[in-house]
C-alpha cells in the first residue's frame, strides 16, 4: 500500500471517530422528547333521577268530644183542677196599704183628732199591730214600776195622735272647719223624744261632714218638746226625724 493511501484512510478514520464523539455529545446532552398524553376514552353514563320519597299519611283527626247540654228543669204545670168541694176556697190576699212619705211634722185637724202629716219615719201600715202596747219608763229620776219595759220604747206612728213640737230650740254654733269652707246644708238626725219632752238619743241619719253632724246632735240633744200624745191623750215616747239647717250669716 502506498503512503498517500494510508494517509488518507487514518484521516478518514479520524474524521469518523471524531463524528461519532460529536454525535454522541449531542445526543447525550439534547432535551428528550415528553411523552405525549395518551387520550382516554371515559364512559360518563347519566344517574337515574331520584325516586320521589312518599309523604308519609296524615294521622286521622280525632273524633269530636261529646258535648254535655244541661237540661233546662221542665217548668211546673199549673194546677188545673178544680178546688175540691168538701176544702174551702183560699182566703184572698190581705189588701196592701201604700207606704206615704213627707218632711212635714205638722198636721191637719178632723174633728177633735189632730192627724199628722209627713210621717217620715213612715212606719210599715201593714205590719199587725200589738195587743199591748209598751209604755217607756219614767224619765223623770222615779223607779220605774214592776213590769214596765227597760230602755227606750217608742210607741207606734199608728197610736200616735200628735208629733212633739219644739219647746225649747238650740242653736248650734257654726263649726270654724265648715265656716271657713263656707259650706251651708241640711242634717237630718233621728231624735227620739222621751215621754216629757227631753231627748232621749239623736243620730245621723244623713250628714255633711266638716263637724256639721256633731254639732247638730249636741244641739239637738238638748232640745225640749211638747211630748206626742196618743189618742187617749197621754204622753207617750216617740221617734222623729229633724232636719238640722245651717246657714251662715250674710
Amino acid at each position: 500500500m502506498r503512503p498517500k493511501d494510508l494517509h488518507t484512510l487514518v484521516l478518514a478514520a479520524v474524521a469518523s471517530m471524531g463524528l461519532h464523539l460529536v454525535a454522541g455529545v449531542v445526543l447525550a446532552f439534547a432535551p428528550r422528547d415528553r411523552a405525549r398524553p395518551e387520550l382516554v376514552e371515559i364512559d360518563v353514563k347519566a344517574s337515574p333521577p331520584p325516586v320521589p320519597m312518599a309523604t308519609p299519611p296524615m294521622p286521622p283527626e280525632p273524633p269530636p268530644k261529646p258535648v254535655r247540654l244541661a237540661r233546662r228543669p221542665a217548668p211546673p204545670r199549673p194546677d188545673l183542677a178544680p178546688p175540691k168541694p168538701d176544702q174551702p176556697p183560699p182566703p184572698p190576699p190581705p189588701e196592701v196599704v201604700p207606704r206615704v212619705f213627707g218632711t212635714d211634722l205638722s198636721g191637719e185637724t178632723q174633728g177633735d183628732i189632730a192627724l199628722p202629716q209627713g210621717n217620715t219615719l213612715n212606719a210599715d201600715p201593714n205590719r199587725p199591730r200589738p195587743a199591748v202596747v209598751p209604755t217607756a219608763p219614767p224619765t223623770t229620776g222615779t223607779p220605774a214600776p214592776p213590769g214596765a219595759p227597760v230602755g227606750f220604747a217608742p210607741v207606734d206612728d199608728g197610736e200616735i195622735a200628735s208629733f212633739p213640737e219644739v219647746a225649747d230650740e238650740v242653736k248650734a254654733p257654726y263649726p270654724p272647719e265648715a265656716e271657713a269652707r263656707q259650706i251651708e246644708g241640711t242634717v237630718q238626725v233621728r231624735v227620739e223624744v222621751n215621754g216629757d219632752g227631753s231627748v232621749h238619743a239623736a243620730r245621723v241619719l244623713k250628714g255633711l261632714g266638716f263637724g256639721l253632724d256633731e254639732a247638730a246632735v249636741r244641739a239637738l240633744k238638748r232640745f225640749r218638746f211638747k211630748p206626742a200624745r196618743d189618742r187617749a191623750g197621754r204622753s207617750v215616747p216617740c221617734v222623729i226625724v229633724w232636719r238640722y239647717t245651717f246657714q251662715l250669716d250674710r
